[in-house]
């Protein structure tokens, strides 16, 4: 299990450098610049919105990004465009598709980006080794496997 969740936790230097870019001290890495925002914690839609990632984290979501871009900083330009979280699917079975591959084929255009799941079809089928290759399998995917 700790093959999977390896690098989620944040050290003090990744976390000041999130706040510095917040602030506008260090430049992002990539904006999403002027899309419309779905903020799904108050249920409106941000027009002209843009989004700040240092890292692999959004560091920023605001109107006043300007401050966040620097001569290296990739700039996307999502004017006209919408910009939406994804999905965290809190409860799956990867291996009722068979294989990861099969999964990932059907879940990425989805907007699924993150999901929680768990060895027992693998434990009953193949066993501690089977569920250790099947954990091994879920890292270095193009969506975060919990």
């Amino acid at each position: 299990m700790a093959a999977i969740i390896k690098g989620l936790a944040l050290d003090l230097q990744e976390i000041k450098s999130l706040v510095n870019t917040a602030q506008g001290i260090e430049k992002a890495d990539i904006v999403i610049k002027g899309g419309n925002l779905v903020n799904v914690y108050t249920a409106e839609i941000q027009e002209n919105t843009s989004v700040a990632i240092k890292g692999k984290r959004i560091a920023y979501f605001g109107k006043n990004i300007e401050p966040l871009i620097g001569p290296k900083t990739q700039v996307i330009d999502a004017h006209g465009k919408v910009i939406s979280p994804g999905l965290i699917d809190g409860h799956n079975h990867i291996l009722s598709y068979s294989t990861i591959e099969n999964f990932l084929r059907v879940c990425i255009p989805t907007g699924t980006t993150t999901v929680i799941t768990e060895t027992m079809e693998m434990n009953f089928t193949s066993g501690y080794k089977g569920a250790l290759e099947f954990i091994k399998s879920a890292e270095n995917q193009p969506l975060k496997i919990f």
